[in-house]
């Protein structure tokens, strides 16, 4: 799904081919006495570059919320299986980074990626 701030500058691009329309039919005469053709045009070439540009702006899917990056292990994570923890209210298969590395059920954990639908954690360092 986009998001708002990656469509941000859409609503721009009938407005500008409005103005290349224009510029058209005021240096060229092209059109120019044909409201009808203009309007489809516009129209036409509105939706083709609305289309056209849109998968450019969408190349963003993976963005998370950078301070969302804590998790709850819901399973033990054992080295090199997978496990399930609570992250963004959601429930998540995830394997630790480290292949040595086990991390126990209720223990919160650092989200340091997303690869497809498995996250990948670490387990986060207690203070002393």
């Amino acid at each position: 799904m986009l998001s708002r701030r990656s469509l941000r500058y859409a609503g721009l691009f009938p407005g500008a081919i409005a103005f290349i329309l224009a510029l058209f039919t005021w240096r060229y005469g092209f059109l120019a006495n044909q409201f009808q053709f203009q309007l489809l045009y516009w129209m036409v070439l509105s939706t083709m570059l609305v289309i056209w540009v849109r998968p450019m702006l969408s190349k963003r899917q993976g963005y998370r919320d950078p301070l969302v990056i804590e998790a709850i292990s819901l399973t033990p994570i054992l080295p090199g299986q997978t496990g399930r923890v609570l992250y963004e209210g959601t429930s998540w298969a995830a394997r630790a980074e480290s292949y040595s590395e086990a991390i126990a059920p209720q223990q919160t954990v650092y989200v340091l990626e997303q690869q497809g639908t498995t996250l990948v954690v670490t387990a986060l360092l207690q203070s002393q």
